[in-house]
């Protein structure tokens, strides 16, 4: 009787995926990226409130030191997040970039390439961040 209920259990658990498949990563200072599923994960601050910045779904890539996280987004139309906040200049077909400053809780995008390496310029932001 007790081998049977904990195979059963066992087998629920892994049927209803257990909470394996997500994930949360700690990117410092407060910064989560969470993973809930492939194509919806998203970077916050743990403090986040709505109103405030976050990189919505889908983080595709990203980098990150004690400073900044550096992010590739491929938008998406469905997230658990509301993504009405920000315009995506070039439609939803195509990547975005963003910085986040990690001290200031700044973040900056969705950013083209082109506008993305002129901010990582500007912002003097280390070479080692574009290995995403």
């Amino acid at each position: 009787m007790k081998v049977t209920f904990l195979l059963f259990a066992a087998i629920t658990l892994c049927a209803c995926g257990g909470g394996l498949s997500d994930e949360v990563v700690d990117l410092g200072q407060g910064f989560m990226l969470y993973h809930e599923g492939t194509t919806s994960n998203v970077i916050v601050h743990d403090s986040y409130a709505s109103g405030q910045a976050f990189i919505p779904c889908n983080v595709a890539r990203y980098s990150y030191n004690d400073d900044y996280i550096v992010a590739l987004q491929e938008p998406q139309r469905e997230c658990f997040f509301d993504t009405s906040c920000y315009e995506y200049k070039s439609g939803y077909a195509v990547c975005y970039y963003w910085i986040v400053d990690k001290k200031d809780k700044r973040f900056y995008g969705p950013l083209s390439e082109q506008e993305f390496n002129w901010q990582f310029s500007k912002l003097k932001l280390p070479a080692t961040l574009r290995k995403m």
